[in-house]
C-alpha cells in the first residue's frame, strides 16, 4: 500500500481497488501481470473513469496541494489514451510525462474527500499500469 494512502480516511478503498487490480481476493494470481493483462485492466479503469462525474472541487481554477489537476488529470489521461492505441509499451516521452502526473496525484491525495478519491484512484491506476508497476498501482 501506498504509505499517503495511510493517512487517508478513505484507505479502505484505496486496498479494495488495489486488490481488484492485482486480481487478489477473487482467486486471482498475485504474480506478474503481462502487458495484455496491464491493458485489459487499464481499459476496464478507462471505461470507468470516462463515465465518471467529474469531481467539482477539482474543476477550480485554484491548484490544490500545488498541482493543477485539470492539466495533470488531461496529461495522463491522454498518454494512457495513447498507450491503449498502440501495442506495446510507453514511449520515454509519455512515461516521463506519466511519471510526473503520478507524483503529482500522490501529493494530491491527502487533500482528497471520500466522494473525490475513487476518481482520482482510477487515474493512478491507469498511470500505473502503463508504466508497468501494477503491483505499486494506487
Amino acid at each position: 500500500m501506498h504509505p499517503v494512502a495511510l493517512l487517508h480516511p478513505a484507505a479502505n478503498l484505496y486496498q479494495s481497488i488495489t486488490f481488484r487490480l492485482h486480481g487478489r481476493g477473487r482467486g486471482g494470481h498475485t504474480g506478474p501481470v503481462t502487458l495484455t493483462e496491464r491493458r485489459e485492466r487499464a481499459r476496464l479503469l478507462m471505461q470507468e473513469f470516462m463515465a465518471a462525474e467529474y469531481p467539482p472541487r477539482l474543476k477550480a481554477e485554484e491548484d490544490i496541494a500545488g498541482v493543477d489537476f485539470m492539466l495533470t488529470d488531461d496529461s495522463l489521461g491522454s498518454c494512457v489514451y495513447v498507450w491503449l492505441s498502440g501495442t506495446g509499451e510507453l514511449d520515454d516521452w509519455r512515461r516521463g510525462v506519466v511519471q510526473r502526473c503520478l507524483e503529482d496525484l500522490y501529493r494530491l491525495l491527502p487533500e482528497l474527500t471520500e466522494q473525490e478519491l475513487p476518481y482520482v484512484n482510477r487515474l493512478i491506476a491507469m498511470g500505473q499500469l502503463a508504466l508497468g508497476r501494477p503491483a505499486a498501482a494506487i
